[in-house]
């Protein structure tokens, strides 16, 4: 990618690598602290979300930290966990497909129509009726 070829952009990058590793390191051992203390301020569903988004956070950077073998100026391949695939993105290709944008664009929520959600009864259906009727509901 261009950021392996520009000096700069890549000393940034590892950076950027070094100081979420830095701060996920702090975020750990300020929680283990707390546990070896028996400090009551600790809520075991905050500490689990907590060690659950650093664990995310680390495999993001554990990936934006990875160049694979078949790599080449022009191409980008990326394994696909778990199924022993892996996919090849064109550069150039990719460069011309993404607009960069001056300005920022409105974001709206989605909302469901109450008319449009219609229960499914779970009383006396099984997993693959309640499915059917799902599809069907669906369309």
């Amino acid at each position: 990618m261009a950021i392996e070829k520009d000096e700069n952009l890549r000393a940034m990058r590892d950076m950027s690598f070094i100081d979420e590793l830095m701060r996920t390191k702090m975020i750990i051992q300020l929680l283990n602290k707390k546990l070896e203390e028996g400090d009551a301020d600790i809520d075991p569903v905050e500490y689990s979300m907590a060690a659950q988004m650093l664990e995310y956070k680390l495999n993001v950077l554990e990936s934006l930290n990875y160049t694979s073998e078949a790599d080449t100026d022009d191409m980008i391949t990326i394994n696909l966990v778990g199924i022993g695939k892996s996919i090849q993105v064109d550069k150039k290709k990719l460069s011309e497909a993404i607009t960069i944008l001056d300005n920022t664009v409105e974001e709206k929520q989605a909302t469901i129509k109450k008319d449009d959600f219609v229960p499914i009864p779970t009383e006396g259906l099984t997993e693959e009726e309640y499915l059917e009727k799902a599809i069907e509901l669906i369309g």
